[in-house]
């Protein structure tokens, strides 16, 4: 296995199930690509973050912390028609198979909503990162680079019942049905599987990571340059 280089230069990456990408780079302008060959188009707007989940909904959030869906999107148009602002206030949003969103905000409060017309709920913690995966797995990390697994999650019960710590420091992570990655506050890369309590590193440097439903993990370094896990 090793890294890939894909043209072009982006702060934030997300990968679908499909393959497919969305991503901002440093002027936060939104970015998609159908994959490692495909071109990147523009798409209107600025997010300071974006994210897709499995199901493909995109949501993001500004400079102000303000929080939007992308509508439109299907398999004929995946990049959707326009941006809907939602109610709210998020630094940092994760998307969930069913279009479920967990965020923290400025004061790394934790939220979750079951739907983009549903109300948002306050979670206990505090975490200034959070992901869920295709299959409802939800870490996060707070602002001493603690890890945490929230326990619990069922379907009849999406906000689980409490956060369980885990091994390990990072600053950034993402989780899919396979385990977990993240990297460092050096930018060292990390995976584990789910269950496990050592962690594994991988070669390579990267600030943030992404791996979608499929197992496909892109990333983005120090110099904005963006990576593929072949």
């Amino acid at each position: 296995m090793a890294w890939v280089q894909k043209q072009g230069l982006l702060k934030h990456i997300s990968v679908a199930a499909n393959g497919g990408l969305w991503g901002v780079n440093a002027g936060d302008e939104i970015f998609y690509s159908n994959g490692l060959q495909d071109d990147w188009t523009k798409i209107d707007g600025l997010l300071k973050q974006v994210e897709v989940g499995a199901g493909g909904h995109v949501y993001g959030v500004n400079a102000n912390n303000e929080i939007f869906l992308r509508e439109g999107i299907g398999a004929g148009n995946p990049t959707g028609n326009d941006w809907r602002k939602l109610d709210g206030l998020l630094k940092f949003v994760s998307v969930g198979n069913q279009g479920q969103i967990w965020g923290c905000n400025e004061e790394n409060e934790i939220f979750y909503r079951a739907a983009p017309d549903a109300e948002w709920q306050k979670v206990s913690g505090k975490l200034k990162q959070v992901n869920i995966s295709s299959c409802g797995h939800v870490y996060g990390v707070n602002h001493n680079d603690e890890i945490y697994q929230r326990v619990g999650v069922t379907p009849s019960n999406p906000i689980g019942d409490s956060w369980q710590k885990q091994s390990g420091k990072l600053v950034h992570i993402s989780t899919f049905p396979g385990g977990v990655y993240g990297v460092n506050a050096s930018d060292n890369i990390y995976f584990k599987n789910h269950g496990d309590d050592s962690w594994t590193q991988m070669d390579g440097l990267m600030t943030q990571i992404h791996v979608g439903p499929a197992g496909h993990v892109w990333g983005v370094n120090a110099q904005d340059e963006i990576w593929f896990r072949e």
